[in-house]
């Protein structure tokens, strides 16, 4: 787990550039996990994410969970807690609604919060194993 700070650039989309600031949460893919079919990460705050294998990925991406209770894999295990567009023209716009396919935080953080986030933390990986009981 790591924090982590990302530019999204589209060259063929003007105004679509945007900063996010987040957490990365890998989970190596790799034949040492086969066994394991989710990991259930909880915050410092005591949220839980869900992390799920997907064929051909080398890590475990989040999981969107829809209102009804569907779970949608990512394509990233990036947890992004604040994202602001470069372009002021789109300064009141939320990047979220436009990049549909990545894992944002359901309400963003602002500056001050972000910047009140402890240096160190706690976050738990609850690892299940498709041969336990769940």
């Amino acid at each position: 787990m790591n924090a982590y700070q990302q530019l999204r650039t589209f060259i063929n989309v003007t105004g679509a550039d945007y900063y996010s600031t987040g957490y990365s949460l890998y989970v190596n893919n790799s034949a040492d996990v086969k066994d394991v079919v989710k990991v259930v990460v909880t915050t410092p705050k005591g949220a839980t994410l869900t992390l799920k294998p997907s064929a051909g990925s080398a890590y475990f991406p989040l999981v969107k969970t829809s209102s009804t209770g569907v779970e949608t894999i990512t394509g990233t295990s990036f947890l992004r807690i604040r994202s602001v567009y470069i372009d002021a023209a789109n300064a009141a716009k939320n990047p979220a609604t436009a990049d549909t396919s990545l894992f944002f935080a359901a309400t963003p953080l602002s500056d001050a919060e972000i910047a009140a986030i402890p240096a160190q933390g706690t976050w738990k990986f609850e690892y299940y194993l498709a041969s336990a009981p769940r």
